[in-house]
């Protein structure tokens, strides 16, 4: 992402509160309008900065998803298949938080008792 040349990101500590009394809702809202997912995190109506973006951090991500998926490969193509769904989101009504990657196996279509 890009920094506004006014900010002092050089004088922030991590976790930073960056706005207060934002509804999830509004929160959610801002980061689906202006794609600006991860780095930070709504808690009890305050926007939480908790990381920069960084080249590291990213190959970091990369590679440990390369590393997991590697070592899953035994059950490739099996019900026990793991897959990576990417950046995810989960919220409850205090927390709203979004992971680099996700993780989880790859679940068989099930039918419906009712059809």
């Amino acid at each position: 992402g890009e920094f506004n040349e006014k900010a002092r990101w050089d004088e922030v500590t991590l976790p930073y509160v960056l706005a207060t009394d934002i509804t999830l809702e509004d929160y959610e809202e801002r980061v689906e309008k202006f794609n600006i997912h991860g780095c930070w995190e709504w808690s009890n109506g305050e926007v939480i900065i908790y990381e920069l973006p960084s080249l590291p951090h990213e190959v970091v991500i990369g590679a440990v998803r390369r590393m997991l998926l590697y070592q899953c490969n035994a059950v490739a193509f099996t019900d026990a298949e793991i897959d990576s769904l990417g950046a995810t989101r989960t919220r409850d009504r205090t927390r709203g938080k979004e992971a680099d990657e996700s993780f989880r196996p790859i679940k068989p279509a099930v039918t419906a008792p009712n059809g």
